[in-house]
Parts: C-alpha cells; sequence; structure tokens
C-alpha cells in the first residue's frame, strides 16, 4: 500500500514510510513461501465454502439445508484457523478514524495495518488554547510550509522545554511513529507511548540540535512490539534554539488493530 504523506513532508519521510510497511509484508511473503502442506488445506477449505454456497443457490429439494450448513460451518473454521497466514487485502478506512483521517488499513488475518492521527492533545505548555494550541497537532499536518503558523502547536516560551501528550482513536500494537515538525525542527529529545495499563514505552531519544530540514518528518520505527497503545507523548527541550520554536503539526501512530 502506497503511503499518502503531505506533500511537503515528501522524499526522505517517504522512504522510511515504505520500509516501515515494507517490513510487515517482507515477513507476509516468508510466511506464504514456507506454507507447509497443513496449511494449503486450508487453501481446499476455500473451495469447500465456495462450492457449499453454491449448493445453497441451487432449487430447493436438491439439497438438504442441514448438511450444506455443517459443510459451511466445516470450511469457515478451517479457513479461519489458517487465516493469518495469507496475503493481505485492502479494506476501507474505519469509520470512527474518518474524523482523523486515516489512510487506509490493511487487513492480516483479522488483523489491521493502519495509520491514524491524533483526535486529542493535551500540552505542559502552549500559546494559547488555540492558535499555536495543542489542539492544532490533532489531524493531519495543516501547515501548509516550513514557519512560525499559529495551525501547529508552539509552547509559550520558544526556549522552554514541555510536553504534548496525544491520544488517538484506535488502540493498536505500534509499529511506527512520525512526528511532523513544521518549524525549527530537530529539538525533539524523546517520544514515548503508554500502553493500556499505564506503562510508559520508550520509542525515541535524541540529543536535541537543529535539523536543516525543514518541514520534517521524524519517522520512528518500533520493532516487536509486545503491548497495545493508544497514547503517544513527544518532549522537545528549546533551550538550545536560536531560530524560535521547534513547532509541531502533527503526530501520526503506525500499528496494527487486532
Amino acid at each position: 500500500m502506497p503511503f499518502r504523506s503531505p506533500r511537503r513532508y515528501t522524499g526522505h519521510i517517504m522512504q522510511n514510510l515504505e520500509s516501515l510497511l515494507q517490513n510487515v509484508q517482507d515477513g507476509i511473503g516468508n510466511a506464504i513461501r514456507g506454507i507447509p502442506r497443513a496449511i494449503m488445506l486450508a487453501v481446499v477449505g476455500f473451495f469447500v465454502l465456495a462450492i457449499a454456497i453454491a449448493l445453497l443457490n441451487r432449487p430447493v429439494g436438491q439439497n438438504d439445508p442441514a448438511v450444506v450448513q455443517v459443510t459451511i460451518d466445516a470450511a469457515s473454521t478451517q479457513q479461519a484457523q489458517f487465516a493469518p497466514t495469507f496475503a493481505a487485502q485492502l479494506t476501507s478506512t474505519p469509520p470512527e478514524l474518518r474524523l482523523t483521517q486515516a489512510a487506509p488499513t490493511i487487513a492480516l488475518g483479522g488483523r489491521f495495518f493502519m495509520r491514524q492521527f491524533a483526535a486529542g492533545a493535551v500540552a505542559t505548555s502552549e500559546i494559547s488554547p488555540l492558535d499555536w494550541g495543542a489542539v492544532q497537532a490533532i489531524g493531519e499536518p495543516d501547515t501548509e510550509e516550513c514557519g512560525d503558523f499559529r495551525t501547529a502547536w508552539a509552547t509559550e516560551v520558544p526556549t522552554q522545554s514541555a510536553t504534548i501528550t496525544l491520544y488517538y482513536a484506535q488502540i493498536v500494537t505500534p509499529t511506527g511513529i512520525v512526528v511532523y515538525q513544521s518549524f525549527n525542527p530537530g529539538f525533539v529529545t524523546r517520544v514515548e507511548t503508554i500502553d493500556v495499563f499505564g506503562e510508559v514505552r520508550s520509542a525515541y531519544e535524541s540529543t536535541p540540535a537543529a535539523f536543516p530540514t525543514c518541514p520534517y518528518g521524524l519517522v520512528i520505527p518500533i520493532l516487536n512490539a509486545d503491548y497495545d497503545t493508544a497514547v503517544v507523548r513527544v518532549f522537545i527541550n528549546q533551550a538550545a534554539s536560536t531560530g524560535g520554536w521547534n513547532q509541531i503539526d502533527a503526530v501520526e501512530l503506525i500499528g496494527i488493530r487486532r
């Protein structure tokens, strides 16, 4: 599935985002190439299911409905047993994520690989509740170019340290985070997730330093996560900034929804 990042963040971010998805796709491909004979029986199950459905559509009197239903149940059970090994297929964006305009998801045997932007946000510092407020980090990036614009979150003082906590509509097993910075990028020092039990999980740490590319999407891979989350917290330290605020336009959470 091609990623659809905002044009102003294309380039470096596209390669990094695609690598996240490629890791998932490679895992699926390896699994398919190594399918044992038992799995192949699942394929037969699909055909049995199709035949059973076709039988139901034949004229009344030629089939015993009870027998046909048993056949369907058996085929469905066999199909579900091996579903995780089959290739991914595209599915529509869940209705509850339309508010954040998430990209389409990919179904992986009952699980959904998905991207979503924050539905809510709270910061320890902001210039105002609306302009340059934490609410500006909700949803997709909407700051059109690099610069000091009210459509991105900014701290009250341009040299202070602060955090912004973002909340998402769907709980997922995280595979990556993207922090979209629209002004003076490079001063994000830590990114963490908070799992469903309240435990803090570190995803990224760095020394603050000005980054030459602006706007800039900081792509953070999360490998082999064994927990679920719908909360991301971003720390910034602007003490060394000489160009003003490090402004955050949006934060994207990428993961697997079970």
